[in-house]
């Protein structure tokens, strides 16, 4: 149903942690895709073998953003959401 590579993550440019993850088929004809889930991050440095990474998303949030997806493909095909 859905594939890793449709979703992807977007960082700010302004150095502050900020993220979003976004679902590429829902792309508009500006290449934008709504937001799915965002949040913010810290730089830890002992991430990423040592090299530091930013701390999040993580993967709930990838999950999050997956789940989010799933209900929505269950509302447009009529199915109940389940609790």
């Amino acid at each position: 149903m859905f594939r890793d590579s449709d979703f992807y993550v977007v960082r700010s440019d302004t150095g502050d942690g900020g993220w979003s993850i976004h679902y590429r088929p829902d792309e508009d004809d500006e290449g934008i895709a709504p937001v799915l889930v965002s949040g913010t991050a810290k730089w830890d440095a002992e991430l990423n073998h040592g090299y530091g990474d930013w701390n999040a998303p993580t993967a709930q949030d990838i999950a999050d953003a997956i789940g989010i997806m799933v209900s929505r493909a269950r509302a447009q095909a009529g199915i109940p959401q389940t609790a």
